[in-house]
Formats: C-alpha cells, structure tokens, sequence
C-alpha cells in the first residue's frame, strides 16, 4: 500500500498506521464531505469572478485595479478568515460510492444554493443526503454535526468526514466522535489514528483501495 503514496511529505505514517487507518475507514458506513474547496474549486471560481467584477468598475469609473484589488482583499480577509483552503474538483464521493458507502454532505451555506451546485457538477445523484446550516439553522462549529446525526439517526462511530478546514471541518466533527481526515494540500500528510491528513483525493482513495 505504501508505494501507492509516494512523492509526498509524509509525516508519522508507518505502515502499521496506515492499515490501522484503512481498517478504520473501511469500518464506516457514511462518507461525510465538505462541499467547498474540498469537492469543487469554489475559491478558484470566486477568485475569478471577483477580478472580472473589479475590472469592469476600473473601466467604468477610471479607478485603479489594484486599489480596488487591495480594498477588496481587505475586506475579504476580515469577513472570510481562515474560512477556506485551496481545494480542487474531485470524484472522491464517486469511489467511496463504489465500494458500498453512502455518501453524505455536511456544508454551510443555504440549501438551494449548495443543490445548485451539486446539480451543476452533476454530482447530485450520487449524494444520499444534503445537510447545510441554513437548512438545520446552525453553523457546523454550534452543533451542525450532532444535528445531522440525530436526524439521519447515524452513530457517530459508523461515519468519517473529510473536510478541508481544521476549525470548522475536522475539530467539531471530531468533537462528536467522528473520524475526521483534515484535506490540506500544504501541510505533510499524516495517517496516525487521530490526526489524519492528506493532500490529494487519490491518496484517500488508495488507502481504502489498499
């Protein structure tokens, strides 16, 4: 299994952790994923709009771009810190499905819009339930997990949860007793029982694959 996880930092990962991980995965009956930046490219796509958007009141107003770049880059660090990780488009839930697991999406935002979105990626169908904030009215740090839960009546020992910010992801997904596998393309990968993490989709892939 190892050779499949190579070229990559690695980080407290023996081979003993990694059976012991894969066992544990395997174990779970839900799949849980965050939807932005861990499943689709949301920062990307923003990112872009938000400089086309910016261009056009440049030209419009005869202001410089980089002030209004700079402006907004202000403003989006004070209402958005630490609320997204580069992510990119990914099959994962298609080969978690393909093993026999159900898949579910735990993300914040309303409810239409995050069906929009798995409409469009055309992802949809392959997701057994939606769960978002606005939906169960609570934020995932205040309890979403334990919400979602208890309505889909899941045992918190039979679901993993992968998600790509440690704050609002993994930390209160692990407060309930799930286990969590942290998405961070820029930190060492780390399979010990506890503190997994990992830097792309395939490398989840190949350890429940084996």
């Amino acid at each position: 299994m190892a050779d499949k996880l190579d070229n990559i930092c690695v980080d407290k990962s023996g081979s003993s952790d990694l059976q012991q991980i894969r066992e544990l995965l395997l174990e779970k009956t839900w799949f849980g994923f965050d939807l932005d930046d861990t499943l689709h490219e949301f920062r990307k796509a923003s990112k872009s709009a938000s400089r086309e958007t910016l261009l056009q009141i440049a030209r419009a107003y005869h202001a410089s771009i980089g002030d209004l770049q700079k402006e907004y880059s202000r403003i989006l660090a004070l209402k958005t810190a630490e609320a997204f990780t580069d992510g990119k488009i990914s099959d994962e839930y298609r080969k978690a499905r393909s093993i026999g697991k159900k898949i579910l999406i735990i993300n914040e935002g309303p409810q239409d819009a995050q069906e929009w979105t798995l409409e469009k990626l055309e992802l949809g169908y392959m997701v057994d339930y939606l769960a978002t904030t606005n939906y169960f009215g609570v934020s995932k740090v205040d309890g979403l997990f334990e919400k979602v839960l208890d309505h889909l009546d899941i045992k918190a020992a039979d679901m993993a949860y992968i998600g790509d910010n440690k704050e609002r992801d993994v930390e209160p997904a692990m407060k309930c007793g799930v286990l969590t596998v942290h998405y961070c393309e820029k930190e060492c990968v780390d399979f010990s029982v506890g503190n997994m993490r990992i830097k792309s989709m395939d490398q989840l892939e190949n350890l429940l694959r084996g």
